[in-house]
């Protein structure tokens, strides 16, 4: 096939994803082979072996489905793009995250269970906590040897507003001379609002807060494990008032498609735009764990629970919300996949079952409409 378009993808160059694993880099959050590197310059040296057919796959197939490729984000040639996931401290379960990107998740995987039952021992998962330091200087080098017009920071979790790592990075990062060229964007879980970013609003070119919300009232409760959805809204609510006093602070949402929540779209997005119409929203498509996946759907049940959905929703208020929309559509009409996998689906509603069983929880208002809909027996 013609990898043309996979080698001149910019994320090659200009983009670095640092994630919570034991070999942390890799150019995106959807290249295959994870990277462990001494430097940058190491770094860039194993990227240039590495096979773009295998590790762009996700990519590719997007591309073969006529959907929004993901690459199609690295647009902008002068541009350093740092992704950056500093440790794991968070403060919630959420159903689809792993011990790899939350401590608490650690804490209730392990309580009962022996080491090695998720693969790795309990050992693996805490080492993660330290690696803030290692990361830290990698991200400074990387700024020091690369010479760009603007900058883009984008701080993940674990929960990055209640880690001091993060502040202790940003407080660094404001001082530098290239820091009015900076922008900054940190995902959110909402459950906290700090007045710290305040001070940042006059140091960086922009500063984004994206709040991680996969959809309202009892089920983001139950997907977003650990917080209340009262809560979530009156941190949404705190962030979304400087919008209105700082022109250079941008806030909005990123909602996750799985199959527990695609037939509720409407009921999240007519949420956000009534009550924030300024957020620049954004979907994608869950990956893995597969068994939550849309894919293991067929275009047929995918197709009509769009068209559900769609007799549901307000009409757009504005282009942001538009793309919501188009994302929306494209990831559940356009794919390379088209069969059902019952099997992969009761694994899905197995591994529910296991947490609503260590958390005193059910599921089952969350998905029984979804499953009666789809005719799951």
């Amino acid at each position: 096939m013609d990898l043309t378009p996979y080698k001149n993808c910019l994320a090659l160059t200009n983009s670095i994803f640092i994630a919570n694993e034991e070999k942390p880099y890799r150019p995106c959050c959807w290249f295959k082979t994870y990277i462990d590197a001494v430097d940058a310059d190491d770094y860039r040296k194993q990227l240039s072996e590495m096979d773009l057919e295998y590790n762009c796959d996700y990519c590719i197939k997007q591309d073969q489905g006529g959907q929004y490729s993901y690459r199609q984000q690295f647009d902008k040639p002068d541009e350093l793009i740092l992704t950056v996931s500093f440790d794991n401290i968070c403060n919630l379960g959420c159903i689809t995250c792993t011990p790899s990107n939350s401590t608490t998740l650690i804490k209730e995987f392990f309580v009962d269970w022996p080491d090695g039952v998720m693969g790795k021992d309990k050992k693996y998962y805490t080492r993660l906590q330290q690696q803030a330091p290692k990361k830290v200087d990698f991200v400074k080098t990387t700024l020091a040897n690369n010479t760009f017009k603007t900058i883009r920071v984008d701080i993940l979790g674990g929960e990055p507003l209640i880690n001091p790592a993060i502040f202790e990075f940003l407080d660094w990062l404001s001082e530098q001379s290239y820091a009015k060229n900076t922008m900054i964007s940190i995902t959110t879980n909402g459950t906290t609002y700090s007045d710290k970013i305040l001070k940042y609003l006059d140091k960086f070119s922009n500063v984004i807060i994206q709040l991680s919300i996969d959809g309202i009232n009892q089920e983001y409760e139950y997907l977003r494990y650990g917080n209340d959805f009262t809560t979530l809204e009156k941190v949404c609510d705190e962030f979304y008032k400087l919008t209105e006093t700082h022109s250079n602070f941008f806030i909005g949402s990123h909602y996750t498609l799985s199959w527990m929540n695609c037939l509720h779209f409407a009921q999240y997005y007519n949420w956000a735009q009534r009550r924030y119409p300024k957020w620049n929203i954004y979907v994608s498509k869950l990956d893995v764990p597969e068994h939550f996946s849309i894919d293991l759907l067929s275009v047929d049940m995918k197709t009509r629970v769009f068209n559900k959905v769609m007799t549901e929703l307000d009409t757009p208020v504005n282009e942001n919300y538009e793309r919501c929309l188009f994302l929306y559509k494209e990831h559940m009409l356009s794919t390379t996949y088209d069969s059902y996998d019952k099997e992969l689906l009761r694994s899905g509603i197995n591994s529910l079952n296991v947490f609503d069983g260590r958390r005193g929880n059910t599921h089952q208002p969350l998905v029984q409409d979804f499953l009666q809909f789809i005719g799951y027996k």
